[in-house]
């Protein structure tokens, strides 16, 4: 456009998604690759706000230029436009009756040829949010038991959630607004409403810290921040000092998670005042929902673990004091009183042939590897010159895990053959489900040695890790 010299724009809106305190988001249509992306338009204000010169605004935008993984929503570019104000209002036309009133002042503030300035954020477009398949759940599961898909789909976005913000804490942020209304779902392939994996969104409130920061319980940071409903208790404790701070750090994303997954399996009550009130007795007494303390009973202490109201407690230390990632184990979705064998890390399809039969055993490749054959696969690994180096062993974890954590310099100390039975044997006492034959396999063949998944099949057959009367 004439008004926005050098950077032309080159989308056609197709509908306004929401509105907040900052701007408006759209969905929009790339004229130029014919993609479709989420397009978040801050708008300068006359009072306050004005996006060139302020540096709480654009760190939005560089908080999420810095994140790259499955579960958090892709940024792709931002730019600052410079629109007549005709030319916006045609750009905000199609959801104009539902745009925010100081877009509207905006707008009329003066006559059309007048110029307003801001920034847009251009994002991958998900679909619905976890608050819509919340309310869904409420509705579908009144009087109704589960059943295994709603158990997987359930399961598999707790985990979502909680890798997107480890990887958060991992990149120095904080996100300090994590509620189901900022959680998405990836927009389906096929038939339905909602599609896997879930996506972290908007970064606006987030905090980057200094690295020597990261690791500390609480820093001084402005209070009372994000959506009140969701917010730590320690959050609103103003700082003795400093009026409009508070102290506080990462574990205050910690105690949303564990508010969310609480909702996330026991989706009542859905209006806020009661929710209210259902949180205050997860913080304060120890209490969970009925549905999730009847049903989940592993999950519900996890729930009370994280949502604690002393962020001290919310997290584990390693020896030296440094924060652990948040970590959920199998034994979190075992329904209380049945002898499902669900992991949340299994695909749908595996879960349901493994749960066809009543009586029927887990098949060769579902079957985890035992505890006193983590030995054999470790040997395994290292006879092989190929895959046995820091940077193709941390790659193979990589794959193994689906996620870019491991590093190869994390292999360097004490050494590489220790630090390998470390890994294998953590990943046996937590995430069991991880180290089938089918996953190892997969996870060697991605490191380009193919060969290997030969040996691994050779290895659980001489085992016979598949059938429990056999050692």
């Amino acid at each position: 456009m004439a008004q926005n010299p050098g950077h032309p724009w080159d989308f056609e809106t197709l509908e306004l998604l929401g509105s907040g305190a900052f701007g408006v988001v759209i969905s929009a249509f790339n004229k130029i690759d014919e993609s479709i992306s989420a397009v978040k338009l801050i708008v300068n204000r006359d009072e306050g706000i004005q996006v060139e010169e302020n540096a709480k605004i654009i760190k939005e935008a560089k908080n999420c230029a810095k994140l790259n993984h499955k579960n958090i929503v892709k940024y792709k570019t931002c730019n600052f436009f410079h629109f007549q104000s005709l030319e916006l209002k045609e750009i905000l036309r199609p959801g104009a009756e539902n745009l925010p009133e100081f877009i509207h002042d905006c707008l009329d503030s003066g006559d059309e040829t007048s110029i307003i300035s801001g920034l847009y954020i251009q994002m991958e477009l998900c679909g619905y949010t976890l608050r819509s398949w919340l309310i869904k759940e409420s509705d579908d599961l009144e009087g109704v038991d589960e059943d295994f898909s709603r158990k997987f789909d359930r399961a598999e976005i707790c985990q979502g959630l909680i890798d997107g913000v480890n990887y958060i804490h991992r990149e120095g942020l904080i996100h300090r607004d994590l509620r189901p209304e900022n959680v998405y779902f990836s927009i389906p392939m096929k038939n339905g409403d909602f599609g896997l994996p879930i996506k972290i969104g908007d970064f606006g409130l987030s905090k980057l810290l200094w690295l020597e920061e990261t690791n500390r319980v609480a820093i001084t940071m402005t209070e009372k921040v994000g959506n009140e409903t969701y917010r730590a208790p320690e959050m609103d404790i103003s700082h003795p000092n400093k009026p409009g701070m508070a102290r506080y750090g990462q574990a205050v994303d910690v105690y949303a998670v564990g508010l969310i997954i609480s909702e996330i399996f026991d989706p009542y009550p859905q209006d806020n005042f009661a929710r209210v009130k259902k949180f205050e007795k997860i913080t304060y007494s120890g209490i969970v929902g009925e549905r999730l303390a009847r049903n989940y009973p592993e999950l519900g202490k996890f729930v009370v673990k994280l949502a604690s109201e002393d962020p001290r407690k919310r997290q584990d230390s390693d020896l030296r004091g440094r924060l652990v990632p948040i970590e959920v184990g199998r034994k979190h979705f075992f329904r209380h009183g049945s002898s499902d064998n669900f992991d949340p890390g299994m695909r749908k399809v595996e879960y349901l042939q493994t749960h066809n039969e009543p009586n029927s055993c887990p098949t060769l490749t579902q079957s985890p590897l035992k505890k006193q054959n983590i030995q054999f696969l470790r040997e395994l690994l290292q006879k092989c010159k190929q895959i046995w180096t820091y940077e193709n062993i941390s790659l193979f974890f990589n794959n193994l895990e689906k996620t870019d954590a491991h590093k190869p310099e994390n292999f360097f100390k004490p050494s590489l053959k220790t630090t390998v039975n470390e890994n294998l044997y953590r990943l046996e006492k937590e995430k069991s489900f991880l180290l089938s034959s089918k996953n190892l396999k997969s996870a060697v063949d991605k490191c380009g040695v193919r060969h290997l998944a030969g040996k691994i099949d050779e290895l659980f057959n001489k085992q016979c890790l598949y059938d429990d009367k056999t050692v």
